[in-house]
């Protein structure tokens, strides 16, 4: 280590005695009164607390051998205000440290596009933060250049992952034209924003998927044995009904490239496998599952009548494809607008760990408009991607009672153990709106618990400024954002009650953290 002014990170550092672990480091020029060099390292901070610190480098002793000696004093520093957790840092002309970056309170490792300034202070004075300039892009772990000319150059980190839609109506209509071909993109940052909607390019040799509604659209990046690992990013389209009211069982990848020299991401349709696909179908589910296929359950054939099939695309010694999965047991009845999650947890029956991989299904009718009669829950477990069987699961009452049957509602999973009670722990999901039948609609919230002895039990989940009651909306929960260790939050948009259309805005919970309510910031679809 020389006073040279470089920086480290990734490197553990550990103040003794004060509990202070760094992740990073950088090392700063003293004025010599009585510091040649200062060291500023840090691994994040709150609103209230920096986490790290910074130390004077005493003139006369260039070595770092001694420490810690009285060759380096330990200088107080104010919070930094952001969390500077994986920004990037550079050292600027004049002796101070430009930090971009960081890791957001509450969209987390999806980045923060703000940056900060630390300022060195006189003689054996603590240093001191300042606001910088923000940057048009959220970056996590950024890479920062200081130019000769005094300004600073930054690449590079990784930025939030979008929610994307396609297809719909708009309005309560069919999009003409190429409004059609838009996929959407929301950008869960903090505050929340639309990014600006783009046309993928098509396929070369298939061109692009129609528009449609009824459809599933499904997150397959990283699944481990399903494509080719390089391809990181990409959701799968599978069937619903076209622009004419058929249905459809045509399979899609939209691919996303990080396109390292361009300022946004692009996108690309590639056909999917045809041979052996699903009948036609509309209004189905279509969950991830074994992290290594995908599973399409029911839905609405060309002749309106409900399925009761499941399907599975796996990747086959001849690349993907599709096979018909036979479960045992008694299956549910055929439905059509119901809801499934996929589930992965060891239950404790009688004292015996017993791992579990199984498709939650709730809800559903027998034809669009038909009131809904079927309040069970439902189990698809596997043993195998092509090996299952059918369970009618077990209620705990809890004393809440259940929602009533419905359908078009939304059912997201939280997969972090959570505790309901001292003996009751597991996963639990979310559910909200639906139509019940009779022109009525829902706009109930209610925790679906999955216990670990492998039951289940329903409680309503009550909280301020509730979106209106809705179906047909398309919901999405995870839980890499929210607050700290409260983390999770749930977004809620669009669909359709008795008066035609919902509104447009996107309604945002975290649901875990005590004295929340929904939020509706000014998220408006472009």
């Amino acid at each position: 280590m020389t006073p040279s002014g470089s920086s480290l990170h990734d490197h553990i550092v550990c103040e003794t005695g004060s509990s202070k672990y760094a992740v990073h480091m950088v090392l700063v020029p003293g004025d010599g009164n009585p510091y040649h060099s200062r060291v500023l390292f840090w691994r994040g901070a709150t609103p209230s607390r920096f986490d790290g610190g910074e130390w004077g480098w005493r003139t006369g002793n260039d070595g770092c051998a001694a420490f810690p000696s009285s060759s380096f004093d330990s200088l107080g520093l104010g919070t930094s205000v952001l969390d500077v957790f994986c920004a990037g840092n550079t050292l600027l002309p004049d002796g101070r440290v430009f930090v971009p970056g960081g890791h957001d309170p509450v969209t987390g490792s999806y980045g923060e596009r703000r940056s900060r300034i630390y300022a060195r202070g006189s003689g054996s004075a603590a240093g001191s933060w300042s606001d910088g300039t923000d940057m048009s892009q959220w970056r996590w772990y950024p890479t920062a250049t200081a130019l000769r000319d005094g300004r600073v150059m930054v690449a590079g980190g990784d930025t939030y992952a979008h929610h994307r839609m396609f297809g719909g109506r708009h309005d309560g209509a069919i999009p003409s034209g190429t409004d059609g071909d838009l996929v959407y993109r929301f950008a869960p940052v903090a505050g929340g924003k639309w990014d600006a909607a783009v046309i993928p390019n098509q396929d070369p040799i298939n061109g692009k998927p129609g528009w449609r509604e009824g459809h599933t659209f499904v997150e397959m990046s990283g699944a481990s044995g399903f494509l080719d690992p390089s391809s990181r990013y990409y959701q799968v389209l599978f069937g619903g009904r076209g622009a004419n009211g058929s249905p459809l069982n045509d399979t899609w990848f939209l691919a996303r490239d990080v396109n390292t020299t361009g300022p946004d991401f692009t996108y690309l349709w590639k056909k999917g496998p045809v041979s052996g696909a699903p009948s036609e179908r509309s209004d189905h589910t279509t969950i991830r599952a074994l992290d290594s296929v995908m599973v399409v359950y029911g839905g609405l054939d060309n002749g309106n009548l409900p399925l009761g099939s499941v399907n599975s695309l796996y990747k086959s010694s001849a690349g993907l494809a599709w096979q018909a999965v036979s479960p045992s047991g008694t299956p549910p009845p055929n439905r059509c607008r119901h809801t499934a999650i996929y589930d992965s947890m060891t239950l404790i029956v009688n004292g015996t760990p017993t791992p579990v991989k199984r498709m939650i299904v709730f809800g559903g009718t027998s034809a669009p408009g038909q009131t809904p009669t079927d309040a069970n829950v439902y189990e698809l477990r596997f043993t195998s991607p092509n090996t299952a069987q059918w369970l009618v699961m077990t209620q705990d009452t809890l004393g809440y009672g259940a929602p009533s049957p419905r359908y078009g509602h939304s059912l997201n999973l939280d997969p972090a153990v959570r505790t309901l009670a001292p003996n009751l722990t597991g996963h639990a999901a979310f559910l909200f709106g639906g139509a019940l039948g009779n022109g009525a609609y829902s706009s109930e919230l209610w925790t679906l618990w999955l216990f670990r002895d492998g039951r289940y039990g329903w409680k309503p989940a009550t909280y301020s400024g509730a979106p209106s009651a809705r179906a047909r909306h398309s919901a999405t929960f995870t839980n890499d954002q929210g607050h700290g260790s409260n983390g999770g939050r749930l977004y809620v948009f669009g669909g359709e009650n008795n008066s035609g259309p919902a509104d447009k805005a996107v309604y945002v919970l975290d649901p875990w953290v005590q004295g929340t309510s929904w939020s509706t910031p000014p998220w408006q679809a472009a």
